[in-house]
């Protein structure tokens, strides 16, 4: 029973996003078509392949923390979790991604062991990036000031 109501919301939930894509679509027509028309082709084909890059980048860093844990995960089935995971920045509550993921491996079959440490591994690993790259940000404006003085 519990089931079944959780299917048919999930087919409500499609079916609402499906509906908002139509109005969207009908709703910005003619900008989207004009700015399609002002688009050169070989920066957005660039552009994509950088951004598949990185997607491949972060989940190979992703796989990479899980390995340190677990022995039995596919870099497909990685690149899966991470990709659909990142929901979170398009839907609130922030933690949703965990969520995700945490299904994601249970529908996959894969061992839960090691995957909240690699998870807060990940976070400090991005608090850490970000933390060096406001020390570099912060060394070149004051090497730009001192400059400039």
């Amino acid at each position: 029973m519990k089931e079944k109501i959780k299917n048919y919301l999930i087919y409500i939930l499609n079916l609402a996003l499906f509906i908002a894509i139509i109005f969207y679509s009908i709703k910005y027509w003619n900008f989207i078509k004009t700015n399609l028309s002002l688009i050169k082709l070989f920066p957005l084909l660039t552009s994509f392949i950088f951004l598949f890059l990185i997607l491949i980048l972060a989940s190979y860093r992703w796989k990479f923390l899980l390995d340190i844990f677990n022995k039995k995960t596919s870099f497909k089935d990685i690149f899966l979790i991470y990709n659909a995971s990142g929901i979170y920045k398009y839907v609130p509550p922030k933690g949703i991604n965990y969520i995700i993921r945490f299904e994601f491996f249970k529908k996959l079959k894969l061992e839960l062991e090691g995957k909240i440490t690699s998870i807060l591994g990940e976070g400090f690993l991005d608090v850490y990036i970000a933390l060096l790259y406001a020390i570099i940000l912060i060394l070149t404006i004051f090497k730009i000031n001192t400059l400039s003085s």
